[in-house]
């Protein structure tokens, strides 16, 4: 989705808009990387969740991306998720070097969303093509996100309800 033509966004915001209008949550994986296309897609979200593994081209690439947002929208909410941390404390450990590396050089913070474990069973549950938390929800990744749904849920803040639908935001964006 990194790079979608115009006849793909069409497509695309008019599947958006016939999303249930009891829908909560509207999660977009983009590409790692920015491209024009993700870009639009970060600062037309509501919430942007940054997810970095602990290795040091993923810290950088998380880094660049909270970058660019905050170039574009200095009061953008940004999250940061580890994801495949070794445990709570690592992953950890890995935001504060984010956040420290953001606050030095952008002059804002970013908020710790948690972390995913490192967990044998997701590779598993991936070759079963089923989901870890359905396949093995005993496992620490399956307790990890779980946890994660918690946080997002009691996250929501009804005064910073977007001013209309996200792919409204968007075709606008894309139009322009």
């Amino acid at each position: 989705m990194s790079e979608l033509t115009l006849t793909q966004l069409n497509y695309l915001l008019e599947n958006f808009a016939s999303l249930d209008q009891d829908t909560d949550y509207f999660i977009i994986d983009t590409a790692a990387g920015i491209s024009r296309n993700v870009t639009h897609f970060l600062l037309s979200a509501q919430d942007i969740i940054v997810v970095s593994a602990p290795e040091p081209p993923a810290i950088i690439d998380a880094y660049a991306v909270i970058k660019i947002v905050l170039a574009e929208d200095r009061n953008k909410s940004i999250k940061v998720l580890i994801n495949s941390a070794d445990n709570a404390e690592a992953a950890q450990e890995i935001f504060c070097q984010i956040n420290s590396v953001v606050k030095r050089f952008l002059n804002q913070e970013v908020e710790y969303l948690g972390h995913i474990e490192r967990d044998q069973y997701v590779l598993q549950a991936v070759r079963s093509q089923m989901l870890v938390t359905h396949r093995f929800p005993n496992a620490p990744a399956s307790r990890c996100f779980r946890d994660l749904a918690k946080r997002i849920a009691g996250c929501e803040d009804s005064a910073r309800m977007a001013e209309g639908p996200i792919w409204e935001k968007l075709f606008n964006s894309w139009v322009q």
